[in-house]
């Protein structure tokens, strides 16, 4: 599990200096849904932060802020939509793995055609403002009981 986290830290970090930044962002994605799709255990656990070691959720929390500055960089270049958030991108990844899920055991390169699809939705302009707020930070502890 940290592996991974760390190999995605390191693809994350190295595409901070990159020229363009929408390119470096797609190139990000990739390697994210790629891990995803290789390790379906991986993504199930990413997204349940309630049950993973102090070091995960660290590793993860740490991976959300490369994240943001990440598409941060692409939103100042225009290359996605301006309210784009890295919390927005690390759960458009997981969904891209999910919508793949299917048909990976037949056609493990199915996800590539949704990581397309969804990257097209993030670099449209349509003027058109979305429903609902950004989310803020995905949780990585279970909420305190009231």
């Amino acid at each position: 599990m940290l592996g991974m986290l760390d190999e995605l830290m390191g693809t994350a970090t190295a595409l901070l200096t990159a020229d363009d930044p929408g390119v470096a962002l797609r190139r990000f994605m990739t390697a994210g849904v790629e891990i995803f799709c290789r390790d379906r255990a991986f993504c199930e656990v990413v997204g349940r932060p309630s049950v993973q070691h102090p070091q995960v959720r660290d590793a993860i929390d740490r991976l959300c802020d490369v994240v943001e500055t990440l598409t941060a960089r692409a939103r100042e270049q225009g290359a996605v939509r301006p309210e784009l958030t890295g919390t927005d991108v690390v759960l458009l990844m997981s969904g891209i793995q999910h919508t793949a899920a299917p048909l990976l055991a037949a056609e493990p390169q199915a996800w590539r055609r949704y990581l397309e699809l969804v990257f097209d939705g993030l670099t449209t302009r349509s003027g058109r403002v979305l429903p609902y707020p950004p989310p803020g930070r995905v949780p990585l502890t279970e909420p305190a009981s009231r």
